[in-house]
């Protein structure tokens, strides 16, 4: 099995290249025993260096059939090469690298036996004399760098599988903000285009009824219904303008404001995006039940946070004989239970929604 990806890497050039640093020991005994070489075996060598180099970059950017007759072709030129010169040894280190990286399972391990046999079968043939100094510096070089091409092909492949999760994440979150706002809109323009919609057939049978004052008074009320559904729409884009719930509750406070009731919003802590979310329209359905049903002059949000859960209460000091469960709550619950939370309502002392949601 190979992998299906090339070792180069185009955002990094110069690391493609820099471990041909280490193929310069290919010279040493080209450099050391100069007088040893002929002219002819200097130049071949010479041009041996160049076509592995070739091969080399090839390699580093094929993969499948390709990459595996690129290695092969290597391998061929490591072992003649040694006929020129001992300093071949220098070379098996970088097709182990790439067998290391592509090669997996069995097929890895296969490529490494056989890299090893061609570095011994050079050595017997063309450098018997040598043999120690030629194989032991080739077998030990070939063993290590093939257990780097191994790990470097995993740490990309957890890179990858990394970025990929990353991105189902994103994607998770964005599927989850479409939803919420769809839940935003509909709670917010669902009861009210349905009353609009009610109020507006209402008119029209007053209308055709001859009873004009009735039917005036259903069409000043769809007429109100319609500048409050506009006022709220255009505040629900401004708050998902906002930067989270710290920003809704400041737009809060002002609406609340002014409308004379004053306001008091305790600190934000930390929260899961989720139940932020959640608590940014609790905050803002909550205001509004205030200001449309509770004749509160007081408002208060206050937040609590344990090893345990996290909790956000919302008061007033309005006078309410019973809560009756419209769209407004209906919808806070609703918000609560997709998270697994509780809703608690008091109605003691004005009233007070109290949602706690576990970590």
């Amino acid at each position: 099995m190979l992998y299906s990806y090339t070792i180069a890497q185009n955002q990094k050039p110069f690391w493609n290249w820099m471990p041909l640093i280490f193929s310069s020991f290919y010279f040493l005994p080209l450099i050391m025993a100069s007088d040893y070489f002929s002219s002819v075996q200097v130049a071949l060598a010479i041009v041996a260096y160049i076509v592995f180099v070739g091969l080399y970059g090839f390699a580093l950017r094929v993969k499948g059939s390709k990459l595996v007759a690129c290695v092969i072709a290597m391998l061929v030129l490591c072992i003649a090469a040694t006929a020129i010169t001992p300093g071949s040894q220098a070379l098996f280190g970088f097709i182990a690298f790439l067998c290391g990286f592509h090669f997996i399972g069995w097929q890895g391990k296969a490529a490494l036996v056989i890299i090893l046999l061609g570095a011994t079968l050079s050595g017997v043939v063309f450098a018997p004399a040598q043999l120690g100094y030629y194989l032991l510096p080739a077998v030990v070089v070939s063993i290590g760098i093939f257990f780097f091409g191994v790990f470097e092909r995993r740490e990309r492949q957890h890179a990858r599988a990394k970025a990929r999760s990353e991105q189902q994440i994103e994607h998770i979150g964005a599927v989850a903000e479409r939803e919420r706002i769809a839940r935003d809109l509909h709670d917010l323009l669902g009861h009210s285009l349905s009353s609009i919609a009610l109020k507006s057939e209402l008119a029209q049978k007053m209308l055709d009824a001859k009873e004009s004052e009735r039917a005036s008074v259903e069409i000043n009320e769809v007429s109100q219904l319609a500048r409050d559904l506009l006022s709220e729409v255009r505040q629900a884009v401004a708050g998902m303008k906002q930067m989270g719930l710290g920003g809704v509750l400041e737009t809060i406070t002002k609406n609340l404001q002014s409308q004379n009731i004053q306001c008091h919003v305790g600190p934000v802590p930390r929260l899961p995006s989720t139940i932020e979310s959640a608590l940014c329209f609790i905050c803002k359905e909550a205001a509004t039940n205030v200001i449309r049903h509770s004749k509160a002059t007081h408002f208060g949000v206050e937040f609590k946070e344990t090893d345990s859960y996290w909790q956000a209460s919302m008061f007033d000091n309005g006078k309410v004989a019973n809560v009756s469960f419209g769209n407004g709550l209906k919808g806070i619950q609703t918000r609560c239970e997709q998270l697994g939370g509780e809703l608690d309502i008091n109605t003691e002392q004005g009233v007070r929604l109290t949602c706690t949601f576990l970590k």
